[in-house]
């Protein structure tokens, strides 16, 4: 998306009834967009004409941004919560997308992914020490330590509270957000006012999102 003002790396995202819409910024004057509709909407929008186009979004995100001045290829991706049945098994952990596919809502499936990682490097590094694995032995002794299913569960067990946090938040924001009720509707705007004006509790929800705190 072309935008007519310098976004400054400033990354924005609008809760309206029919989904999320979210800009990212690129270099430039420019920005990538994620706009969800509900099942079936999309064919509709993806057939505007580019002026078509700006005008509905204009329209729906508003001017926080500035004007958008032109738009880019259009692709659409359905939004359906993914997760592996067996995110572990002897040898092999499945990671990231490819564990878990969530609502693109407050960017939370990457944070979840770096997470992750974080704490199998963590899982890893402990069975070595518990196992008395030390730089001269075996690579065998030690990929059997790593890869066995009891090194790997506790890695599992380790992602499965965080993992259950993260899809129960993106999904209740969703909801929440997707409410048409006039009263309901108050009461989000003023707890988002609320929340920008209270710094530290903004600041410690940032970082519960960013996983500094857990």
């Amino acid at each position: 998306m072309g935008v007519s003002q310098p976004h400054q790396g400033i990354a924005y995202e609008r809760f309206t009834t029919d989904g999320p819409i979210a800009l990212l910024p690129l270099p430039g004057n420019a920005m990538e967009l994620v706009w969800t509709h509900p099942s079936g909407d999309e064919k509709a929008r993806l057939a505007l004409s580019d002026s078509n186009f700006l005008a509905q979004l204009q329209k729906a995100f508003g001017d926080r941004a500035g004007r958008f001045t032109r738009v880019g290829n259009r692709h659409v991706y359905p939004l359906k919560l993914t997760t592996a049945d067996e995110p572990v098994r002897p040898g092999l952990v499945v990671l990231g997308n490819a564990a878990h596919a969530l609502h693109p809502v407050a960017g939370q499936g990457f944070n979840l992914a770096l997470r992750g990682v974080m704490d199998l490097v963590d899982t890893l590094a402990q069975a070595l020490a518990q196992g008395n694995v030390e730089k001269g032995d075996n690579h065998l002794n030690a990929a059997a330590t790593l890869g066995a299913m009891e090194t790997l569960a506790r890695f599992e067990q380790r992602r499965e509270r965080d993992r259950a946090n993260v899809i129960r938040f993106s999904d209740g924001l969703v909801r929440l957000f997707g409410l048409d009720w006039p009263l309901l509707g108050h009461a989000r705007a003023a707890g988002l006012i609320g929340l920008n004006l209270a710094g530290p509790l903004r600041r410690s929800l940032a970082r519960r999102a960013m996983g500094v705190e857990r």
